[in-house]
């Protein structure tokens, strides 16, 4: 079973046995891909959509993986808590609302890379960035020494294909296609950079 999909059944199996509630930024009626929000804060919101249309989909499979999974999971807890709030099955499409602490929480549950740096980090740290972005405003190219020049920024560096809304306006990016202002999707193809104010 891939990592992605394994996942995606430990998401689903999660919620079944778990309560959910709470206000979200994300309507899982209107997502129709794995959709994330950022907010401010740090703390994360994603919605995951599963097609159910395999036959290893099958109950007593589903409630084995889920208990080892969330054993797992329970062990690396130090990296934050991850709550679940929604979840619904309709035409052989499933699809989880979580949230998570921040990218550390999100990036030790979803076993993808996922990062939020402020560029004071990026700096001192010497991360590696691309040598080029995007500058959203302009909808030109600007090198890297540009961008590192505003210390107000913030990186999020992010591994998957996701449809991302920030709760801030998006400043420079790169390998992603920008929707809107706060609005990006990246590919999964290369790590895309999305700097942010």
């Amino acid at each position: 079973m891939g990592r992605k999909v394994a996942c995606s059944v430990c998401l689903i199996g999660m919620l079944l046995l778990s309560g959910c509630g709470g206000s979200s930024h994300l309507r899982m009626d209107t997502t129709e891909q794995d959709t994330l929000y950022l907010e401010k804060s740090g703390k994360i919101e994603l919605v995951n959509v599963e097609k159910l249309d395999k036959e290893y989909y099958s109950k007593s499979e589903l409630k084995d993986y889920i208990k080892e999974a969330i054993k797992e999971y329970k062990k690396k807890s130090d990296s934050g808590e991850v709550s679940l709030h929604g979840f619904s099955v309709k035409n052989q499409i499933a699809k989880v609302l979580l949230k998570f602490d921040n990218a550390d929480t999100y990036q030790a549950f979803q076993g993808e890379k996922f990062q939020v740096i402020p560029v004071d980090k990026v700096v001192e740290e010497n991360i590696v960035l691309p040598d080029v972005f995007m500058d959203a405003a302009k909808d030109s190219k600007v090198d890297k020494e540009t961008v590192l020049k505003n210390r107000d920024l913030k990186f999020l560096i992010v591994e998957e294909a996701l449809s991302i809304q920030l709760d801030s306006a998006i400043k420079y990016y790169s390998d992603a296609n920008l929707t809107g202002d706060n609005l990006i999707q990246t590919t999964g193809e290369k790590i895309a950079v999305i700097a942010f104010q």
